[in-house]
């Protein structure tokens, strides 16, 4: 399952207000427990812009691991988001100080058996994800929310999570892997 949250419209812990493109937003309850056939819950996150509001804690709360997508904008927000889970980060287009170095910028990562790309501007990915393999290309870059799915390959754009920009809502996404398998 993947679920995209807008921040602003989160009203306690584990109680999400959940919106796909084109449906009305629904309020749904995440809860993980051990016996639960949740394998993995994996935050994402990306443009945060060197702000990152009180709300991404309780959202990102009971995740396994974050991915930022870049534009981190300084550390600080990569120490915040490390309080709650382990990060994997890249830097982006505005992570041009000494501290956004030890950033690559892109990753390819495994969870499971999904084989992800990380990237800041999808425009500059150098291949063709399904001919190299990728489940999962996780990108920012245009503060939209967007997924979908190409030649079997889900495309995951988190939106922006920093100051509210351009008049769109403040969002970050949940990836749900269950048992190796990915719903949305």
């Amino acid at each position: 399952m993947f679920w995209v949250l807008q921040l602003q419209k989160v009203s306690k812990p584990r109680r999400f207000v959940c919106k796909s493109q084109g449906e009305k937003p629904l309020v749904m309850e995440v809860i993980a427990q051990e016996d639960d056939i949740v394998s993995s819950i994996i935050g994402i996150i990306s443009d945060t812009h060197g702000t990152l509001s009180n709300k991404v804690n309780r959202i990102f709360e009971g995740c396994e691991m974050i991915i930022h997508a870049g534009d981190i904008g300084n550390i600080q927000v990569i120490d915040a988001l490390t309080s709650i889970a382990p990060v994997l980060a890249i830097r982006g287009n505005i992570d041009k100080k000494e501290w956004a170095e030890k950033f690559p910028v892109s990753r390819a990562i495994k969870i499971e058996n999904l084989n992800i790309y990380v990237l800041h501007d999808l425009k500059e990915i150098p291949f063709d994800p399904a001919v190299e393999g990728f489940d999962i290309i996780i990108s920012g870059h245009s503060h939209i929310y967007t997924t979908v799915i190409k030649d079997k390959v889900l495309y995951i754009n988190p939106g922006g999570a920093g100051k509210k920009r351009f008049n769109l809502p403040l969002t970050v996404a949940l990836l749900i892997i269950d048992q190796g398998t990915l719903y949305s």
